[in-house]
């Protein structure tokens, strides 16, 4: 293998291993939305570690199958069985990076900011993170594990 081929295979391989670790959702039987990589700074293994009082950027890359006008972020934190909404300041992909209108099988990437707020309490959750198409039904969906400190 030449040097090049080497330093080719070697980014792509760190890149693979980057990526934050998820998981599907089991409650979701499949839509338009295909979830590529997730990608939380600092995080290449489970549970990824969110610090109260700061700002978290993650990027989410996804492919709709079919082309869409707009898909809406919907997260919640998972507490003892129950979902609770995750506000979002921004939860249009069109505003986080996102060129619309999407075209079928064209991955794209978007920049989601989370504020975790200091008033949070340390704990350990899993995250519910929804992609919902134009006709506003959940089309993609990811699971997270994070612990707030």
């Amino acid at each position: 293998m030449t040097q090049v081929g080497l330093l080719l295979l070697c980014a792509v391989l760190g890149c693979a291993f980057a990526a934050t670790p998820t998981a599907k959702c089991t409650d979701f039987s499949g839509g338009n939305i295909k979830v590529g990589t997730v990608d939380v700074p600092g995080c290449s293994a489970a549970p990824c570690i969110l610090k109260r009082g700061t700002n978290e950027t993650i990027t989410v890359s996804f492919m709709p199958s079919i082309d869409e006008t707009d898909v809406t972020n919907k997260v919640y934190g998972i507490i003892e069985h129950v979902p609770v909404p995750f506000p979002l300041k921004e939860p249009d992909a069109c505003k986080l990076g996102v060129k619309c209108p999407m075209t079928a099988n064209t991955m794209v990437t978007e920049h989601v900011v989370f504020n975790i707020l200091k008033q949070f309490p340390p704990l350990q959750l899993i995250v519910k993170w929804e992609l919902l198409g134009q006709d506003g039904k959940e089309q993609g969906c990811f699971l997270l594990s994070v612990k707030i400190e």
